[in-house]
This record gives structure tokens, C-alpha cells and sequence, in this order.
């Protein structure tokens, strides 16, 4: 029987691999589905439990990305089948 310390590292070690490798699939993704000006008023924070959540720099930007959600959510569902939302909100990038 394998001790839970030895677990508990595998589990997180397994984790941790994943982690980044998602990360650089969402930022790839997202150079590909925005323009260069949409990426200069926005910032990705990251993603978890399906969710990317997104900085923008103003709140007219974010009234303009959330006119844009569904196509954003539908090419970055396309790229990365785990992304079932996007959250927009308004802070520093």
C-alpha cells in the first residue's frame, strides 16, 4: 500500500505539469482569436474549473467584450474544449 505523503505529490506533481501547459494553450489560443487592439485593452488571469477569466481596461472595453462573449467563448471552446465560460471585468493590466 503506497503511503498518502507519496500520493498526495504524485497527485500534485501531475497537477503542476498540467497547470502551465494549460495556461500556454489559453494564451496561444487567445493571440489567435483577437486582433492586436482587443489584446492591448485585455489581460487573461487564467482558467479554472472551465471558467477564463479576463481583465479589461476600462469599462467601455468591457461592454465591447462582452458584446463579443459568445464568439470569443465558442473559437476558445473550439481551441480548448474545457473552457465552458468567459468572466470580463474591469482592473489593471
Amino acid at each position: 500500500m503506497d503511503n498518502i505523503g507519496d500520493i498526495v505529490k504524485n497527485i500534485i506533481g501531475r497537477m503542476a505539469q498540467r497547470q502551465p501547459d494549460q495556461q500556454h494553450q489559453l494564451e496561444q489560443a487567445w493571440t489567435e482569436i483577437l486582433d492586436d487592439k482587443k489584446r492591448t485593452h485585455t489581460r487573461l488571469i487564467g482558467i479554472r474549473d472551465g471558467k477564463v477569466s479576463v481583465l479589461v481596461d476600462s469599462p467601455a472595453w468591457l461592454y465591447q467584450m462582452n458584446i463579443n462573449k459568445e464568439t470569443i467563448l465558442r473559437k476558445l471552446h473550439e481551441k480548448l474544449p474545457e473552457v465552458t465560460q468567459v468572466q470580463f471585468k474591469v482592473g489593471k493590466l
